[in-house]
């Protein structure tokens, strides 16, 4: 199946596993044989144009349109952060990844639908992307140096393998799927999957030496909290997602969502950590997005929209809004102001999951920035569940048999 012309679903909505390239703090660490001399898969920016929205912009209740134009623009190259700015994104942008015929985009956007960018443009045996809080280019990112071999965590001042040094030296995966980096610059998460086994989310501890990962619980997909302290992640339980919270780096899961017999999948934290945000099918066939209070209580549905599933959601430093992708006759980057009406910025059938960058564009405990993992759209699985929504054509993958056959297009 053809990149371009996948449709979000299930899979984005709950486990769309590909990698998440997190860029992360590391003084005097370690790593195996696999840096220098490596053979050279740079994963620079192509050049590209910004797509012109066309969009239509409904309410939460309706599919009434309004049109914001995004200007076009040329793209930017993989470079990293800031010069002399560490850990600086663009400020007030929200991030998010376009799955393309043979490789995944990964742009930010003006709230207003202005400055469609590219950030950096990567092909499928790299993992994702995104930079470190605190320390200028430099990037965590999972990745497959070549067809065949192991998956593994590697560190390196571009999104390249040339000159990376891995930061899993010891022990490699089968597929590796988010990754994201604590804004205190002392550990990262991470999700990946060996043999037959569940996708896990595994702790990586930022020091020297390395120390091997530490498997954490099940997970498809986490977000770190702003504060570095705890995390938010969805999970399978009897066969549906399910959220949950852990305190970090030690602490005991806590299922806070969960309804029996539907998904509740993709959360984030918001800058406080206090609400959460998720996609849920519990009040129909469709998913919609949700907001919830951290402990799982006051739980609301802000969008009712028929035909139409939405995911991939995140909170501005505000918390008012929320930016998503919806996915039905068409696939959009939506902004939607909580109570409001929503706005599309863009259409494109590869649109995956949001980030939003906050005001001083940094991803850092103390500050007023969101820490940013943007999590990479992973190819369609081979087989479409009868369950799935007619037009909905990339289905959740069996999170026990990840869908690691990205290098093949197929």
């Amino acid at each position: 199946m053809n990149g371009r012309n996948l449709k979000l679903s299930r899979s984005s909505v709950v486990s769309l596993g590909i990698p998440t390239l997190v860029v992360a703090f590391l003084i005097g660490c370690g790593g195996g044989g696999e840096g220098t001399g490596m053979t050279s898969a740079s994963a620079t920016g192509v050049s590209a144009t910004g797509v012109t929205a066309t969009s239509t912009s409904a309410t939460a209740t309706t599919t009434t349109a309004t049109t914001s134009t995004a200007t076009t623009s040329t793209a930017t190259t993989s470079t990293g952060t800031t010069a002399g700015d560490p850990g600086v994104l663009p400020k007030n942008k929200i991030f998010y990844d376009e799955l393309q015929a043979s490789t995944v985009d990964y742009r930010y956007i003006d709230p207003s639908g202005s400055g469609d960018t590219l950030f950096a443009s990567l092909p499928f045996n790299f993992s994702g992307l995104a930079p470190n809080p605190v320390v200028a280019n430099q990037y965590f990112f999972g990745g497959q140096i070549a067809a065949g071999s192991k998956w593994r965590i590697y560190r390196n001042s571009t999104i390249s393998f040339s000159g990376a040094v891995s930061q899993t030296p010891s022990i490699s995966f089968d597929f590796i799927g988010g990754v994201q980096v604590a804004n205190n610059g002392k550990f990262l998460l991470f999700t990946a999957a060996t043999g037959s086994g569940s996708t896990k989310m595994y702790y990586l501890e930022l020091k020297s030496p390395l120390p091997d990962p530490v498997a954490l619980d099940d997970a498809d997909r986490f977000h770190i909290s702003s504060q570095s302290d705890k995390v938010v992640y969805s999970k399978p339980v009897s066969g549906k997602g399910a959220i949950f919270t852990r305190p970090l780096p030690t602490g005991t899961s806590t299922n806070v969502i969960d309804v029996a017999g539907k998904e509740d999948v993709n959360p984030q934290f918001n800058k406080t950590a206090t609400k959460i945000v998720f996609s849920s099918d519990r009040d129909g066939t469709f998913f919609d997005i949700y907001v919830a209070n951290v402990d799982g209580t006051d739980v609301t549905r802000i969008t009712n929209t028929p035909d139409v599933s939405e995911a991939g959601a995140s909170f501005n430093e505000a918390g008012d809004t929320v930016a998503y992708v919806g996915s039905g006759a068409t696939t959009s980057l939506v902004r939607l102001p909580i109570g409001g009406t929503a706005v599309v910025l863009k259409e494109s059938a590869g649109l995956n999951e949001t980030r939003w960058t906050g005001s001083d564009g940094k991803a850092k405990a103390g500050t007023s920035g969101v820490n940013v993992g943007l999590n990479q759209k992973r190819r369609p699985a081979k087989k479409t569940p009868s369950t799935i929504p007619a037009g909905l054509d990339l289905p959740r993958p069996d999170l026990a048999k990840p869908d690691r056959d990205l290098k093949d297009g197929s």
